[in-house]
């Protein structure tokens, strides 16, 4: 990595047991990030945790990954904040656990949802965030990019394509490759590209809403 040039990476997930205690749990998985740290340190890099929402996983609340690594060097450990999970589990709360966790945030995700019915399942219940287009969902873009702005967050922007697509007479395909080493696309490839086009034009729209609404502020 060093060799190179790659300076962050995304580090594994921790997983809670909802049968045990909590802070106990919460210091082990410090004292492994800490170890890493150190290890990050001699390479120079950057250790980045994802702020999944899914039950179970560390840091869909943010706050709880925050508690854990506030004490350490963002430049050896920091995380990946994604404002849609940041949003399907604290709502508009994301400004404040965004502002809380601020100088950690060295990676951005950007991906929308809508909620859902689907059938009963632990931890949600009937309904359940199904990741969508952006825009069609309920995540607030503007006032993230806002946020973004304020902070002069300067490190990489990731664009996640977590949705489905609708191709002529087949089922819905989900464009989220995690069958790693076996996924292929189920697109026509000029379907997949005209998504990615048109989901980097909305997100410039909302960046030059914003621009526009500070300079007329200024």
């Amino acid at each position: 990595m060093k060799v190179v040039g790659i300076t962050s990476y995304r580090a594994a997930v921790f997983h809670y047991d909802y049968t045990q205690d909590f802070r106990s749990q919460m210091s082990e998985m410090t004292a492994r990030m800490s170890r890493l740290a150190k290890l990050n340190e001699k390479f120079g890099v950057t250790s980045l945790y994802h702020t999944h929402s899914y039950p179970g996983l560390v840091g869909g609340a943010v706050w709880d990954l925050w508690t854990m690594i506030r004490d350490f060097d963002p430049k050896l450990v920091a995380m990946n904040y994604d404002i849609g999970h940041a949003t399907v589990r604290g709502g508009p709360g994301w400004y404040d656990s965004a502002h809380a966790a601020r100088k950690f945030i060295r990676g951005v995700t950007l991906k929308d949802f809508q909620w859902v019915h689907f059938p009963a399942r632990p931890f949600t219940g009937r309904w359940s965030p199904k990741f969508c287009r952006p825009g069609d969902g309920i995540v607030d873009f503007p006032g993230f990019f806002t946020y973004l702005k304020e902070i002069s967050f300067p490190e990489p922007i990731e664009l996640y394509f977590e949705y489905e697509l609708y191709p002529a007479n087949q089922e819905p395909v989900n464009l989220l490759g995690t069958d790693y080493g076996k996924w292929k696309l189920e697109v026509p490839p000029e379907q997949f590209l005209a998504a990615m086009k048109r989901d980097l034009a909305f997100y410039r729209d909302i960046i030059r809403q914003v621009n526009s609404a500070q300079a007329a502020q200024a």
